[in-house]
């Protein structure tokens, strides 16, 4: 059946696409075979969508959350600069004026 496209269809699994394109590929292939053949081989097809919206689900997520992770980031470092600059200007008052200026009780 759909082993002649070189595909096992018991051995699918997301994580072995490397990527959408792959996934893509294969979905086409099986697509033609289906067609020439005249037979749906529904349970299979399926099966395929399946991993393949899991896959694509997965993907999408793991992008939108590095993108969250990285905005956290750049608002920790912002955070962290604005910090550093209000130490820094605190540290350059006491310099000028020599004594405690500012009461930090």
């Amino acid at each position: 059946m759909a082993t002649k496209v070189g595909v096992n269809l018991s051995e699918i699994k997301p994580s072995k696409f490397k990527n959408r394109f792959e996934l893509f590929k294969l979905m086409l292939q099986l697509f033609k075979y289906t067609n020439e053949k005249n037979h749906l081989m529904e349970k299979e097809m399926t099966k395929l969508f399946g991993f393949a919206k899991s896959f694509l689900q997965e993907s999408s997520n793991s992008i939108l959350n590095a993108n969250k992770t990285k905005q956290r980031r750049h608002k920790r470092e912002l955070a962290t600069n604005n910090l550093s600059e209000l130490f820094l200007l605190w540290y350059d008052l006491e310099n000028r004026t020599g004594k405690n200026s500012v009461n930090c009780s």
